[in-house]
């Protein structure tokens, strides 16, 4: 894996593929909750990634929901949702990035989904969703060089420590083709005249 500083947006490039870490949780009107971090800098960017996301999870939920009732085998919280190149959820109208990775870092908070963003970001689920970003990311390396920049994922908003998550990136994303962007540390040295 390799590394960089600065804004993720400015250091994507039109081939690459940009990890959003979200969480499982859905507003009143079906849209994702992006409300913070990357995740709301990529609603923002590309308008109806919230609604389309929020489709994906909801739809997984109720089917996880009538599997439990119907007794038949229940599905689970998607590892990553996968937007374009490989999915259906979203594809981006600008040409700033390949595509997008929408990686849970937050469980669904069953009763109130729209409050799931208030929970801390989970260890389990990062490792879960790793071997999912490992095997599309080597794909679109080798499909079309594209490289996979992901974040701090569950550090900011999450509360995670980066001590913690990064030996867990390293060891999992182990190839060229992954680049963990972070963001620029303040010099309060700097600061002072």
């Amino acid at each position: 894996m390799l590394t960089a500083t600065g804004d993720i947006w400015h250091v994507a490039t039109r081939q690459d593929v940009v990890v959003i870490p979200v969480n499982l949780g859905w507003r009143g009107d079906g849209r994702a909750v992006m409300g913070a971090g990357i995740a709301r800098q990529a609603a923002a960017r590309f308008p109806g990634l919230a609604a389309a996301y929020g489709a994906e999870l909801r739809g997984h939920y109720w089917a996880r929901l009538v599997g439990r009732i119907g007794g038949t085998p229940a599905g689970r919280a998607p590892d990553l949702a996968l937007v374009e190149p490989m999915g259906p959820i979203y594809k981006p109208v600008t040409r700033l990035c390949k595509g997008l990775v929408l990686f849970p870092v937050k469980p669904l908070n069953p009763l109130e989904p729209w409050r799931s963003w208030m929970s801390p970001a989970s260890l389990e689920l990062i490792q879960r969703g790793l071997p999912t970003l490992r095997a599309a990311g080597l794909q679109w390396a080798e499909d079309s060089r594209a490289l996979t920049l992901l974040p701090l994922i569950g550090c900011g908003h999450g509360g995670l420590d980066p001590a913690v998550v990064v030996p867990m990136l390293e060891s999992e994303l182990l190839e060229d083709c992954f680049v963990l962007v972070k963001e620029p540390v303040a010099d309060a040295d700097a600061a002072t005249p």
